[in-house]
């Protein structure tokens, strides 16, 4: 687990780095970009200040990456939040070797060298398409030639208490490729039935707005609507004139 950027602590950026880790998968045929990777569809919110508090935007930094369901380690998971995920390159992976578990929609895009994390950013919509943030390679080959499984995942903050208190499906993940490096899969069969609910994954950037603003601003107006009507209808009731019961019996006969 591992990132190809560095977190500046001088401020809202992030620099390009080596990845160390990549000597070791260098057999596997895959290694960890020195990118920042963002999805404009499936992602996270965070809060930002307001005048009145806070407000909750998306922040395509934060992957809510789309499990491929592919391999035990995520047969039953929805999905996984990636904080700040770098790209997983499978140029020289062996055919049949390795295994997508987690990608982003096709909404996905990358940043190179420099990156700006802050959320209220705006984000390049050239080059969007699927990308694999984790990925696990099975061996191949026969004995001593044959290598261990392995489990690459292009952040090591998904891991951490800050992001697994609160979302559980990535601790069930850990455990699960735990399990699975250790060729011991029947724990994941038991331990994925507690999962989260899948998230909502819109197929594109117009329909999810539409869902967005519908729910901030079509359900509070369609209450307006049914308020003025019934006070529309009270007033109606209030201006007509009163007849007693006698005399409306009087005026039959």
């Amino acid at each position: 687990m591992a990132s190809g950027m560095q977190l500046s602590p001088q401020g809202p950026f992030a620099f390009s780095r080596p990845v160390g880790w990549n000597e070791l998968l260098k057999p596997y045929g895959v290694s960890i970009a020195s990118n920042m990777v963002y999805d404009l569809a499936s992602n996270a919110q965070v809060g930002l200040p307001a005048q009145f508090g806070q407000v909750l935007v998306s922040y395509p930094l934060w992957l809510r990456a789309i499990s491929t369901r592919a391999s035990p380690v995520n047969a039953d998971l929805p999905g996984v939040l990636l904080p700040w995920a770098s790209q997983i390159d499978t140029t020289h992976a062996q055919p049949g070797t390795m295994t997508p578990l987690l990608v982003t929609s096709r909404a996905g895009g990358a940043q190179e060298t420099t990156a700006f994390i802050s959320p209220d950013r705006q984000f390049s919509r050239d080059s969007l398409r699927p990308r694999i943030v984790a990925l696990a390679v099975s061996p191949s080959g026969t004995p001593p030639q044959q290598r261990g499984r392995i489990v690459v995942v292009g952040t090591a903050d998904f891991a951490s208490d800050r992001y697994a208190r609160n979302s559980p499906e990535n601790v069930v993940f850990v455990q699960n490729a735990i399990d699975w490096l250790a060729q011991d899969e029947a724990l994941i069969a038991i331990r994925s039935k507690n999962r989260a609910s899948a998230p909502l994954v819109f197929t594109s950037i117009i329909k999810r707005s539409a869902v967005k603003y519908g729910n901030t601003i079509g359900v509070p107006l369609l209450l307006i609507a049914l308020g003025i009507a019934r006070l529309w209808r009270r007033h109606q009731i209030t201006r007509r004139v009163y007849r007693p019961l006698a005399s409306a019996a009087a005026g039959t006969a």
